[in-house]
């Protein structure tokens, strides 16, 4: 992540393939900082207002910050 560390890219998502397991880092000071999860196990992208998290099933939860009914887990089947 040091490239993207030099490029000034604010946040990076990975999220693991199998498990759909989301983690997003921060820049700060130029060094990447892991976010942690809420009580209810959503990472909050601070810079699009998506949250995330890893579903019962392997998929993925994205929605909006404040709608939730904009739910939707991936991959939808």
């Amino acid at each position: 992540m040091p490239f993207y560390a030099q490029l000034g890219v604010p946040e990076v998502w990975i999220i693991a393939r199998d498990v759909k397991t989301p983690l997003i880092f921060v820049l700060v000071e130029g060094e990447y900082q892991e976010l942690e999860a809420t009580s209810h196990g959503w990472l909050e992208s601070r810079m699009t207002g998506i949250l995330l998290r890893a579903e019962n099933g392997g998929k993925l939860g994205i929605r909006l910050k404040d709608n939730p009914a904009s739910l939707r887990l991936l991959p939808e089947e």
